[in-house]
């Protein structure tokens, strides 16, 4: 069974079962979302002692650390888990400056985690720690559950799952991303990916608030996204407004 709670925490130095293997797409057109994970070469990161240690490129090491406050708090009470899988042997994959889909002004800039190996692709800018903790929380949501992402509301609800645990460990760690460096203090709690570096308007959703970017807080109101196989993306991120209010105002 799924528990969704925020009384867990982040611990540093929770390790165990951690395996993170970051890999550069370096803005190559030819690893994509859908490439097999060994064409993107080897890691530019990788678990110590044995891992490559710090690289020169900033977002592998930020998804790195990112990916170990991840593991950090889905480990500790209530939660217990092993990793994001029940596998205590699962690689925690990632790919930074990875080409994605573009955004409506032709950027490329996203975040994406495969369903089949579930490795975590960071486009260009996109790693900040509730954004990559959203990602995660898709693994965990995909291993524990059956909320296909495609089948009306359970994508919804799948994708407020995600952004709650993203907000939350945004909220624990304590600090956020500024351009190339990371600085302590929360930017703007409830927002969503609110430190993204690439999105032409930032925070692309507010939980506290879903009508600030157009979003529903409530199931059939005008904002609601009715289910139409062809607006998939918008049924899912725009009625998972829904949940995150019901999540704000709990909180």
């Amino acid at each position: 069974m799924l528990r969704v709670d925020r009384s867990s925490s982040i611990t540093p130095g929770v390790f165990q079962a951690l395996d993170r293997h970051i890999r550069d797409a370096n803005d190559n057109p030819q690893v994509t979302y859908w490439t097999h994970y060994a064409i993107d070469g080897n890691d530019v990161r990788g678990e110590l002692p044995a891992g490559p240690n710090d690289c020169n490129v900033f977002e592998a090491n930020l998804l790195y650390d990112y990916l170990g406050e991840c593991h950090a708090y889905f480990s500790a009470s209530p939660y217990d888990r092993v990793n994001w899988s029940t596998d205590p042997n699962a690689e925690t994959r990632g790919v930074v400056r990875a080409l994605l889909e573009p955004d409506a002004n032709g950027i490329w800039c996203s975040a994406e985690r495969n369903p089949n190996d579930s490795t975590i692709w960071m486009g260009q800018g996109t790693v900040t720690d509730d954004c990559v903790g959203h990602e995660y929380a898709h693994a965990v949501v995909g291993t524990d559950t059956q909320l296909d992402y495609v089948a009306n509301e359970a994508g919804a609800i799948n994708e407020s799952l995600c952004d709650i645990w993203g907000e939350w460990i945004d909220q624990a760690n304590g600090k956020h991303r500024s351009g190339d460096s990371v600085v302590s203090g929360e930017s703007d709690a409830w927002a969503i990916f609110e430190d993204d570096q690439c999105l032409a308007v930032t925070p692309y959703r507010r939980m506290d608030d879903p009508h600030a970017r157009g979003h529903p807080e409530l199931l059939y109101e005008p904002n609601y996204w009715h289910f139409n196989q062809a607006d998939l993306y918008e049924f899912t991120h725009y009625n998972n407004g829904v949940g995150n209010k019901l999540c704000y105002l709990l909180c």
